[in-house]
């Protein structure tokens, strides 16, 4: 009997203190109490933090596919942008590129334009063709305002110089005497050099005193250069018509297209500068 009783009490006394912890609880929050509403207040943020922390590995692990296609997305757009970076500057080099042939081309055409305007129509009367000398002579001289220098053309292409002028005749120094040196633009860059004259060789000519790395290309226009003073910068002397390497003078050889036939010439223009 002693024994169910102690069992008795003691279930009893257990069901007093649950009812005494719960009421407490019950009366601390209803009252908001200081002390319970700040242990309250970290019990939650516990509890919330806590969740956070179980269940952040779970959303970062769904999100990784999301964020491999975000990676591949940007690659791919940043590729993009860089070869729409490279096209922009081409684009804007080729434009100032072709500005810049226009300035040039209309310069050209405005002293070409000069020298037709104040051209001198002369007939060949003799023609010289030797190593030594490569020359004409045509029928208009100081008289007619002639001097030495004067640029001599055919068809617009310049094929010499004025060398020797008497009152009423003139001698004409062509592009191919051994002695001619005539400073010359070529290229699309315009680079200078010397045209010299080589009788000896088929081509007639030589280029001379270009860049070692520049080479000239077929339809490379060749004007003349005003570097020495004398000739106008502009005249069309011809254009490239082939290239080939030279193994045993280690040079790169060019054939022009002269626009005229030297040995058909019977009349020329003198440029009156």
């Amino acid at each position: 009997m002693n024994a169910k009783n102690n069992w008795f009490e003691k279930n009893n006394l257990r069901i007093f203190l649950l009812f005494f912890v719960a009421g407490s609880f019950i009366y601390l929050d209803n009252f908001n109490q200081k002390y319970f509403k700040n242990t309250k207040a970290v019990i939650n943020d516990i509890v919330g933090y806590s969740g956070y922390a179980l269940t952040w590995p779970i959303k970062e692990a769904l999100n990784i596919p999301g964020y491999i296609i975000n990676i591949a997305t940007l690659e791919k757009e940043n590729d993009q942008l860089i070869d729409l970076q490279e096209q922009t500057k081409k684009l804007i080099a080729e434009n100032r590129f072709l500005k810049q042939e226009s300035q040039k081309f209309q310069r050209f055409i405005q002293e070409e334009e000069m020298h037709q305007n104040r051209a001198l129509l002369a007939k060949v009367i003799l023609k010289t063709n030797r190593i030594t000398a490569d020359t004409m002579t045509i029928n208009k001289g100081a008289g007619d305002g002639v001097k030495i220098g004067n640029p001599v053309t055919k068809n617009n292409n310049l094929i010499g110089q004025i060398a020797e002028v008497n009152y009423k005749s003139s001698r004409v120094m062509l592009l191919s005497d051994i002695n001619s040196n005539i400073p010359i633009l070529v290229g699309k860059l315009q680079v200078q050099a010397i045209l010299t004259g080589n009788p000896a060789s088929k081509k007639k000519f030589d280029i001379e005193y270009l860049p070692k790395k520049f080479k000239l290309t077929n339809g490379d226009f060749i004007y003349t250069s005003s570097i020495d003073g004398i000739l106008k910068k502009g005249i069309l002397v011809g254009v490239i018509s082939d290239t080939e390497y030279d193994e045993t003078t280690k040079k790169q050889n060019y054939k022009i297209n002269f626009n005229y036939k030297i040995h058909q010439t019977d009349y020329v223009s003198v440029s009156l500068n």
